[in-house]
């Protein structure tokens, strides 16, 4: 096939090879050079349909973020909430650099204002105040950036005290200790850790 424009080239077929690059190589690798190179065709042939790498990259969060769902438990507050919590938290973790991607567009997504916005109606529908929703909703929005972070340092990166320095004057106890706070269920933890921050917020309405 000749480098050019490539018969076929679509919107969905560029932001697919995409969101490949970004999710094995990560955001600093996707430019539009190497996307062509992916592609089979010249760069030029991506500005046909984004006028620069900014525009791709505001797209590729619109795209992932409106395939969250927006969760509807009308009847009950909190289950709005997790739902749409724990669809977050999964991209997070499912893709990180996607995840990183979309909360760091200098221009929001269209559709995080949509989920912002449903969220923060589950809060007042919870009976929280103005200001309780906000707290409630930045408590979360805490929650969900740091959740990736934790969850590798108690899974992957902590191998634990072994012996041998520096660990030789660890006491019984702190080695237990240890232990026990690297013996967690991470998916279990954090939906324990949202109940709680609801819960605690529910109970300055009562």
């Amino acid at each position: 096939m000749t480098r050019g424009v490539r018969k076929g080239l679509t919107r969905d077929i560029i932001l697919s090879a995409a969101f490949q690059i970004v999710e094995s190589e990560g955001g600093e690798a996707l430019s539009m050079r190497r996307l062509g190179a992916e592609l089979g065709v010249a760069a030029m042939a991506i500005y046909n349909h984004f006028p620069d790498r900014e525009h791709l990259l505001d797209a590729m969060a619109e795209s992932a973020l409106s395939q969250i769902p927006l969760g509807e438990h009308k009847n009950n507050w909190k289950k709005h909430v997790k739902s749409i919590v724990k669809s977050v938290a999964q991209l997070s973790l499912e893709k990180p650099a996607v995840f990183a991607l979309c909360m760091s567009r200098p221009n929001k997504p269209k559709a995080a204002i949509v989920l912002m916005s449903k969220a923060l109606e589950a809060l007042r529908l919870g009976g929280l105040s103005e200001k309780e929703a906000l707290s409630c909703y930045h408590s979360l929005l805490i929650l969900l950036h740091g959740f990736p972070f934790w969850q590798a340092g108690v899974t992957k990166y902590c191998s634990g005290p072994t012996q041998g320095s520096p660990y030789d004057d660890l006491s019984p106890q702190e080695v237990k200790d240890w232990h026990l706070v690297h013996n967690v269920d991470p998916g279990k933890q954090f939906d324990a850790s949202v109940a709680l921050l609801l819960d605690g917020f529910e109970s300055k309405t009562s």
